[in-house]
């Protein structure tokens, strides 16, 4: 690791990045993490180690001292990349973008439009997220869900799906870029009862769906109205029990939430385009260190396999309201945390 920091220093690129683990098929870290159990032979190679902060693979420094070259090496990187002289090195190469003219004259429109709050913008979006419903069966801690006042900030409905299947149409006509559909803002979108067909109406227009759920309705019954449709659906979770039921759930939904979990897990055998992302959520309360060790326990309650992948959900303020570093980056506390 500090080889890899002093060669990004000795090199100076104009973009640096570095993964934590990427254990190739036929190389002695692949074998290794075999052996040691942190990868099983039938998944997918880069999984989700490469990105596990988490994944202290090298058997010889203590998980402290890992976390802490890490930091430091995602801060090397950081810092270079943000030099004024990397921007502009970067900007004549990225040959994957067309026209740099083009791509800096839409920049400019961008700006420009944002300057002056233009409500017609002359440019496709990239990202496209529909809201199924605002209503929601939880009354998480940290979401403005749990505002007594939200309600009425906000009036409670449900997307028509006539209006949605327009919203689809349009959206396949004009953003020739977009690949991905988000189907969540406020609520949640499993209790929208026309999820299934919502999704597979946007399989058909060439969209990939992606949904965050709390988890409570993703049951096998849903499972077969959507089996061979191509999704992710995305829950916050936590082995923590009574933390969990107090901060993000409701009495006796853990278990619900856990059982669905399994459940749409054994499913990934079945429904091969589907994938789920399981978010350790406890940091929220209990600090990320708890958090690190939970996700740990999270992973070897529900395995590895193929599409399945988990992550540490970071919240911009914690149940005492007080602000936080995390990697070089101060968090303050807000009412909506993202």
């Amino acid at each position: 690791i500090q080889e890899t920091q002093r060669f990004i220093a000795e090199l100076s690129p104009n973009w640096a990045y570095v993964n934590v683990l990427i254990p190739l098929p036929g190389t002695e870290m692949f074998r290794t993490c075999v052996d040691t159990g942190l990868l099983d032979k039938k998944m997918a190679w880069c999984g989700e180690l490469y990105r596990d902060l988490q994944t202290n693979y090298t058997g010889v420094i203590n998980d402290s001292k890992f976390n802490e070259l890490v930091d430091e090496t995602f801060a090397l990187c950081f810092r270079n990349n943000k030099r004024l002289s990397n921007l502009f090195r970067r900007v004549p190469i990225r040959h994957y973008t067309g026209n740099r003219m083009k791509k800096i004259a839409s920049y400019i429109r961008m700006y420009v439009a944002f300057k002056r709050r233009k409500t017609h913008l002359r440019y496709s979006p990239i990202q496209v997220a529909i809201e199924p419903t605002n209503v929601c069966n939880f009354s998480c801690n940290f979401c403005n869900q749990n505002d007594p006042g939200h309600s009425g900030k906000r009036k409670t409905g449900k997307i028509d799906m006539r209006d949605c299947e327009i919203i689809l149409d349009k959206l396949k006509k004009s953003c020739s870029n977009l690949r991905i559909l988000s189907l969540v803002l406020d609520g949640e979108p499993s209790l929208h009862g026309n999820l299934p067909k919502i999704i597979k109406k946007a399989n058909q227009k060439g969209f990939f769906v992606r949904f965050s759920s709390n988890g409570t309705k993703i049951d096998r019954a849903f499972l077969e109205k959507t089996k061979n449709l191509s999704y992710l659906v995305s829950v916050d979770f936590s082995p923590d029990k009574a933390g969990f039921e107090k901060y993000r759930g409701r009495k006796d939904s853990w278990s619900l939430v856990n059982d669905n979990l399994k459940g749409i897990a054994d499913y990934l055998d079945v429904n091969k385009n589907l994938h789920l992302e399981i978010n350790e959520n406890s940091a929220y309360y209990d600090g990320l260190e708890k958090a690190g060790t939970n996700l740990k326990r999270m992973k070897e309650h529900f395995g590895k396999m193929p599409r399945l992948s988990y992550s540490l959900r970071r919240y911009h303020k914690r149940v005492d309201g007080q602000s936080y570093n995390y990697r070089h980056t101060i968090y303050y506390g807000c009412f909506y945390p993202w």
